[in-house]
């Protein structure tokens, strides 16, 4: 995984089983399905040949249980005289949309639920199993805290769409702002009068120090380690900025205050501490949410 010829030869690897002699075979990438006796015979076989092309490469099979099998994310039902298919969900997967308070715009937060829908339409075979998942959707969708009719609304959107065939449009003149609730409407209206086409990115709201920077230890916090005249170290740890912590150092000392180990070991050893190689040896990274 990771280098440029491993789609290629994972394809050529798997096109080996194609001799396999199965009466249907299809698969998408490394999952295949296939159609077997009713007794399941020779699946056993099939593995085993399967396997033994190459010891770290090992599959494994899942037959049908009470006439469903999931495929990816289908799940294909034998009804005895056809294949009927839904939408398959894995028992723990969590359908989380944006809520509709976050601070997104509303295209944005509304675009996992035409993906539910578009993803429904594609695969629900029956009018039985698209009205099911729609109910799901709907249950979702006032769990999120969206009106009742949004989904309704955006399977309308999709039928009229398909009976329609409208060619998508081609974005001019594109510019993305970053989403602030408000301004960022406000500026979009005066572009679009100019025949903008607009698009709002989302603010990152966790940001991360570039690791790559050079480390100013006086301004951060951490472990810190103080050298002596003598060939001695003090190390200690600060939640504070390096500088703040140094000068407590400093003002002990001047006051004698015996609370400081540096102080201690200045007066018995008669040493004094070199505040200039003080330095952060342990950085603590800096999140700002």
């Amino acid at each position: 995984m990771g280098n440029p010829l491993s789609p290629i030869l994972s394809d050529i690897y798997m096109r080996l089983f194609k001799r396999l002699n199965f009466p249907f075979y299809v698969r998408y990438v490394d999952d295949c399905f296939v159609l077997n006796d009713q007794n399941h015979q020779n699946l056993s076989l099939y593995l085993d040949i399967m396997n033994s092309v190459d010891p770290y490469i090992q599959f494994t099979y899942e037959v049908e249980h009470k006439n469903r099998l999931p495929f990816l994310d289908v799940l294909v039902v034998n009804s005895g005289e056809e294949f009927i298919t839904t939408v398959y969900r894995k028992p723990f997967a969590v359908c989380l949309p944006p809520h509709s308070l976050s601070s997104h715009p509303s295209n944005q937060k509304l675009a996992a639920f035409k993906t539910y829908i578009y993803r429904a339409l594609n695969i629900c075979s029956t009018s039985e199993f698209l009205t099911s998942e729609l109910n799901y959707l709907e249950a979702i969708d006032l769990d999120r805290g969206y009106s009742p009719g949004v989904i309704d609304s955006i399977y309308k959107k999709f039928t009229k769409l398909r009976i329609l065939e409208k060619p998508s449009k081609s974005l001019k003149n594109l510019v993305v702002l970053p989403f602030y609730p408000k301004v960022s409407f406000q500026i979009a209206k005066v572009l679009k009068s100019l025949n903008f086409s607009i698009v709002f990115s989302p603010v990152n709201k966790v940001e991360f120090t570039d690791l790559n920077d050079p480390i100013d230890s006086f301004n951060s916090w951490g472990i810190y380690k103080i050298s002596y005249q003598c060939c001695l170290s003090y190390v200690g740890q600060t939640k504070r900025a390096l500088r703040n912590r140094l000068e407590e150092h400093a003002y002990y000392v001047k006051n004698q205050d015996y609370r400081s180990a540096i102080f201690k070991h200045s007066w018995t050893f008669d040493h004094n501490f070199k505040l200039s190689s003080a330095e952060v040896i342990q950085n603590v990274f800096r999140i700002s949410i």
